[in-house]
């Protein structure tokens, strides 16, 4: 027995080759045109499908970018809003400060005006009674 396994490899290919051999030739031929044909039309599943795949992670990743844009651009325009109610709290307090100031303002005003009407009322009434008095 031999042990060389290019040897068996040579002895198979020759029977491969021989036309007499359990098919016709145009049979055999006919089988690897269908086995050609085949793997043809795998391969260009397999591009198609690979075609197919790029595209979805393509529309994906679009989408992805889309997204992640339009996050962006609502914490912007959070931000900015959060920004303006801010600035609006403070000028309502500001304005609500001045307001109390001049209301202040406007009541001690009164209160010293009325005092000043009362004291001199005690006055007109002091003499009146003195002329009475006298």
């Amino acid at each position: 027995m031999d042990k060389d396994p290019t040897k068996k490899e040579k002895e198979y290919n020759q029977m491969g080759q021989s036309d007499e051999i359990l098919i016709e030739k145009q049979e055999r031929d006919k089988f690897q045109a269908d086995i050609e044909h085949l793997k043809n039309q795998i391969e260009i599943a397999k591009q198609n499908k690979e075609a197919s795949a790029q595209q979805e992670l393509d529309r994906k990743n679009k989408k992805i970018a889309e997204l992640v844009a339009e996050i962006e651009n609502k914490e912007i325009e959070n931000k900015n809003r959060y920004d303006q109610l801010l600035d609006n709290k403070k000028e309502m307090e500001r304005t609500y400060q001045e307001k109390i100031s001049h209301m202040t303002q406007a009541h001690n005003i009164e209160m010293e005006r009325r005092k000043q009407d009362h004291k001199d009322k005690e006055n007109a009434d002091q003499q009146r009674f003195d002329e009475l008095q006298a």
